[in-house]
């Protein structure tokens, strides 16, 4: 760490689950002159990395078989009475027993204790009302206390309001990635697209489906697989569908594609290399998520893909970006068939597909870009 310079510490819930948080913060850094250490429990993976503005420090997790999602690592709230940092940053996720100890210490430090969430936190699909609203006053008692909170979104700003936190202390900071990164790579790879398709044994003559993400059960990539096989049947094989990601149900979903959609889709597995899902991204013609649509959906806007997803009711706050029939569309959850219309109405209509596009990256410049976010955490911080 730089002397001189502000320290802001980010406690996180668990190693391995870093890498669109290293992204942010690595840029706040930058922007605003400061040292980022993120605290955390596990091990890294491979792909991140520390830099000249994000350290990371690891500590002994006291619940170690269940630490992705229990959060105890005391010695974490010892390391800030030690190095008495600018601020903290935590998240309120209600199961990290560490941040309410790292909030406690702030307040008798008198160290500025800043929440980062979705604070309504649509994306957790509950068994009872009850377990919600418990766990929702639970948050919430923790949020009013503390010196600010940045929301996600909109959506998020306006039920703190509602549930009594000064508007003073609330921060919306629209969820995004490094969309200047991921721009020039869209710009360097825009008009490549054959010598890519070649390069990667894909197709040439085919539409091209994007999926990108975990393939879970929230997700629905079966319904992804399910769309291009109704396209090609359809249609004379007019569609292939590349997935991008990796998780429980990848060899179940590649016995779907090998049974309905035999040579229609391509699974690729995790990727981390940028340059590597730039050129993917560059192909694409549409990117399609079922399920739960999270931050891939800022990933197909800066490259100009039109979003198709359904109304499942577990979207993350990124959901607030689409827009129904400017830059994607949203279809009833189970209903394939109009999933398939407006696929095939968009791939058939080059010119609604560029309108879209061309709505999809001005919604990241407006909306979604990293400069708007960053500003509105260093405002909460007070950087």
């Amino acid at each position: 760490m730089t002397s001189g310079k502000k320290h802001v510490f980010f406690i996180s819930k668990y190693g391995a689950w870093q890498d669109y948080r290293n992204e942010v913060l690595s840029f706040l850094g930058r922007k605003f002159s400061v040292d980022i250490e993120i605290l955390t429990t596990g091990s890294l993976k491979p792909y991140l990395h520390e830099n000249e503005v994000v350290k990371y420090k690891l500590f002994r997790s006291w619940i170690p078989l269940s630490a992705e999602k229990w959060g105890f690592f005391p010695s974490a709230v010892r390391y800030i009475f030690k190095k008495r940092p600018y601020a903290v940053l935590c998240q309120n996720d209600t199961r990290q027993f560490t941040e309410y100890l790292a909030f406690v210490a702030c307040k008798l430090l008198g160290i500025r204790f800043v929440w980062w969430t979705h604070a309504h936190m649509p994306s957790v699909v509950y068994n009872s009302n009850f377990k919600k609203w418990v766990r929702q006053q639970y948050a919430l008692f923790f949020l009013k206390k503390g010196d600010a909170v940045i929301t996600y979104c909109s959506v998020g700003k306006k039920f703190l309001l509602e549930n009594g936190l000064d508007s003073k202390h609330v921060f919306c900071a629209p969820n995004t990635l490094d969309t200047e990164k991921l721009s020039t790579l869209a710009a360097k790879y825009r008009g490549q697209k054959n010598e890519i398709l070649n390069r990667l044994k894909i197709p040439a003559d085919k539409k091209i489906l994007l999926y990108m993400g975990r393939l879970t059960q929230r997700k629905n990539v079966e319904t992804a697989i399910s769309l291009v096989s109704e396209l090609n049947r359809k249609s004379a094989d007019s569609c292939h569908l590349i997935v991008i990601g990796d998780g429980e149900n990848r060899l179940s979903l590649e016995e779907l594609a090998s049974e309905i959609a035999p040579g229609a889709v391509t699974f690729t597995g995790a990727v981390f290399d940028d340059e590597l899902k730039a050129h993917y991204f560059t192909i694409a013609d549409l990117f399609v998520i079922p399920g739960a649509v999270g931050l891939a959906i800022i990933h197909a806007f800066c490259f100009g893909l039109p979003v198709l997803t359904t109304n499942v009711k577990h979207h993350g706050p990124e959901i607030i970006y689409l827009e129904d029939g400017k830059n994607g569309f949203i279809t009833n959850e189970g209903d394939t068939e109009a999933l398939v219309a407006k696929t095939a109405e968009l791939i058939g209509d080059e010119e609604k597909l560029q309108q879209m596009a061309k709505h999809a990256q001005k919604t990241v410049i407006d909306k979604a870009n990293i400069q708007l976010m960053t500003a509105k955490m260093a405002e909460a911080l007070a950087l």
